[in-house]
């Protein structure tokens, strides 16, 4: 179990790995808490018509605690007070799905009799950004001054601990990003040339701000199953993975021996969800896609049939636009590739303006 101590907000925080698949996280509600609202539940038997009758709505003050596992289902409320809502076969769902809470079928009984049964319709409410924040926004170690510039996760992320992550795991393993350069650094930059070792560093966290805004919306909680798609490039044979965590790195590929001399040691898939792993990897992956001849953010092979090389290798966001299958979208298909889009947003930070 893996405990924090937040300040601020939210009081306390832990994290809980269950299994490879699932994190289950209980978190304190903060800012003005949540609701329950209890509902019963009719329906008509000849007409098929649905209805739903207000029982009870209870508010979830804040403070209280709760389970979630990283589906955003929840598992359990619990209030300080001691309410409880008890568990049954069923499932909680967050946002403001309902669900049926019990085991007896209705369709058959008449609404003077479903009034005298224990069953019921939970509606949970919760602010999910909270959440998020609250689980991973650790705080900065002593000592470690915040950074004067502004990040595109900061709300996600308002304390600054994962650009500490970043800093921390550049000045360890990722020196040669500031030293050697990528060929087409200046795309994405302008100015990178003429920056300090310490902006560099800036513009590298900015990036990875522009890869996690694609790949995870900012959710270090996020899991994605790659093998919905089914791409034309070269990398569509390897997605039979989970890609995890602020930037979709497999626990497969964080594996690595390639990744592993440049920090990113993960244990476990879990940990690919902690944000300084997840990082750290980042830094690492950043690091070994850049030597050599591949020492470009963008670009494709000349020689070897066109092939993306680069950090473009790994990330297909900062490819062009492509599409690829994909079987749980709406039109079958997913736009892959959004490299001017992250190149307009980096070269524009105040860092890399000429």
């Amino acid at each position: 179990m893996n405990l924090l101590k937040i300040i601020g907000v939210v009081t306390l925080v832990t994290l809980i790995s269950t299994s490879y698949a699932a994190i289950v996280r209980t978190v304190v509600t903060s800012n003005d808490g949540a609701s329950l609202r209890i509902k019963k539940e009719y329906r008509d038997r000849q007409t098929g018509a649905q209805t739903f009758y207000l029982k009870k709505k209870i508010t979830i003050p804040k403070g209280s605690i709760i389970e979630i596992d990283s589906e955003m289902t929840l598992i359990a409320p619990f209030v300080k007070s001691g309410f409880k809502v008890k568990r049954s076969a069923a499932s909680f769902y967050g946002g403001v799905k309902i669900i049926r809470v019990g085991k007896r079928s209705i369709s058959n009984r008449k609404l003077e009799q479903l009034k005298k049964l224990d069953l019921y319709i939970y509606e949970w409410s919760v602010n999910k950004s909270d959440i998020t924040r609250a689980l991973y926004d650790e705080p900065l170690p002593a000592g470690v001054e915040r950074w004067s510039n502004k990040f595109m996760w900061d709300k996600a992320n308002p304390n600054q601990s994962w650009a500490h992550h970043i800093d921390q795991a550049i000045d360890d393993y990722g020196q040669r990003l500031l030293d050697n350069p990528p060929t087409d650094v200046t795309l994405f930059c302008p100015n990178y040339l003429q920056l300090t070792d310490r902006n560099k560093k800036v513009f590298w966290i900015h990036l990875m701000n522009s890869i996690a805004k694609r790949e995870s919306r900012f959710d270090p909680g996020v899991g994605n199953d790659e093998s919905i798609f089914n791409g034309s490039d070269a990398d569509s044979t390897q997605l039979n993975v989970i890609s995890r965590g602020l930037l979709q790195i497999s626990y497969s590929s964080a594996r690595s021996r390639h990744y592993k001399k440049f920090g990113c040691m993960p244990k476990s898939a879990a940990d690919m969800h902690t944000p300084s792993v997840n990082l750290q990897c980042g830094v690492a992956i950043f690091s070994h896609l850049t030597r050599g001849g591949s020492n470009c953010i963008s670009c494709k092979d000349q020689i070897n049939n066109q092939k993306w090389i680069g950090i473009s290798r790994y990330w297909s966001t900062l490819r062009e636009p492509y599409e690829v299958s994909c079987s749980i979208c709406k039109n079958g298909t997913a736009r892959v590739g959004f490299k001017q889009d992250i190149i307009r947003e980096t070269a524009r930070t105040k860092i890399c303006k000429k």
